[in-house]
């Protein structure tokens, strides 16, 4: 399953600043007893609270567990982390286990720097290795 979200700003573009075009692309797999989000581009004000709708209407497999994969992403901002706070509280009120992995150096210094990365369930990438990744395939 695949899904694109797309949000253009409103101002118009000119010859010196092109009109923005801001996208984030959700793939999700159903491996054994989990399910993974991939997530590819920024998590932003324009879509965070799309990504959070998104999750919230997913079937969640029998195990109850979610997986964030962030190797895609680009950027996260405040309304990024803050759907992501929702989302831990989401699978909290689901009694769900959740993890975010894979989350590239620039949204992790993010997260360090809001003091969120011993919040919010990271796992390293040998831990997602070990857990999970031979069941992802080539993704």
């Amino acid at each position: 399953m695949m899904c694109s979200i797309y949000e253009t700003p409103f101002k118009k573009a000119s010859r010196n600043r092109p009109r923005l075009r801001t996208k984030m692309k959700l793939k999700i797999r159903r491996r054994d007893d989990h399910l993974i989000v991939f997530i590819e581009g920024s998590i932003h004000l324009h879509n965070a609270e799309k990504l959070y709708q998104y999750i919230e209407e997913l079937p969640l497999p029998e195990s109850k567990i979610l997986i964030i994969n962030m190797k895609g992403c680009t950027q996260v901002d405040s309304a990024g982390i803050g759907a992501l706070m929702r989302i831990l509280q989401l699978m909290k009120s689901k009694e769900a286990r959740f993890h975010i992995a894979r989350v590239p150096r620039g949204p992790r210094k993010i997260l360090e720097e809001a003091g969120l990365s011993d919040y919010l369930p990271l796992l390293s990438d040998e831990e997602y290795h070990l857990s999970f990744e031979e069941s992802e395939g080539s993704l």
